[in-house]
């Protein structure tokens, strides 16, 4: 009986002390477990911060580059107006130039006039008068106009700004004894007409005035000329 009892009790004190033990091992496993469970949590924590930082960063790198996108559509734009308006200043200019040039135009062929020199194959054979503005411009075949040839004295020939002219010869000042000859752009008169040589009116050497007028602004050139003709 005694012996019962005394196994009895030392196999209580056996469960006690494994109960114990089992208890502190279970402890330790769950210090262990909650000891992890702090680090996975801290891990956690620094990888969500870590997170939030590359958020907030391309958050904010996204906005910078919305400004950037932003400024440089504004800049796009401003330069495309910009474009544009040099586009209609270089239009406007262009069209500026053309009338400054067409107005230098019509100015140079209403203010001024040139008589232009040309050359004769063959004199004219029947009664005529050839003109140069002087007598070594003659010999040179330098002729700045002529009355005659198959029109007799009805029509005088002259060269203004490289342009040939015919004019009909209008009237004689029987005073003076000129010829005036017109046409729709110049009136021209061959004055004080002064014999050098005269053989009859087979062979007339002379020297005279050719007045020349703009019909359209009334300006008017003056010029010494001389002349061989006869009939």
């Amino acid at each position: 009986m005694k012996q019962t009892i005394l196994l009895l009790l030392v196999f209580s004190l056996s469960l006690t002390t494994y109960s114990q033990d089992i208890e502190k091992m279970d402890k330790k496993e769950l210090r262990i477990a909650l000891k992890n469970s702090f680090s996975s949590k801290d891990s956690l924590i620094s990888i969500s911060r870590n997170r939030d930082k590359e958020l907030a960063l391309l958050n904010q790198n996204l906005i910078v580059n919305k400004d950037s996108i932003k400024a440089q559509k504004i800049k796009i734009a401003s330069l495309l107006t910009s474009n544009r308006r040099n586009d209609e200043s270089i239009k406007t200019l262009s069209k500026s130039i053309s009338v400054l040039q067409d107005s230098i135009l019509k100015l140079k062929m209403i203010t001024s006039f040139v008589v232009s020199t040309f050359t004769l194959k063959a004199l004219p054979k029947h009664c005529s008068m050839v003109y140069s503005e002087t007598k070594e411009l003659y010999q040179s075949k330098k002729f700045i106009c002529y009355w005659g040839e198959f029109e007799y004295d009805n029509s005088l020939n002259i060269n203004i700004n490289d342009e040939k002219n015919v004019l009909e010869r209008i009237d004689t000042d029987n005073e003076t004894d000129d010829y005036i000859y017109q046409n729709d752009k110049y009136r021209v008169r061959i004055g004080k007409r002064k014999s050098i040589f005269e053989n009859d009116i087979i062979s007339i050497i002379e020297s005279a005035e050719l007045s020349i007028k703009n019909l359209a602004t009334g300006q008017e050139i003056i010029k010494k000329i001389y002349g061989e003709g006869g009939c």
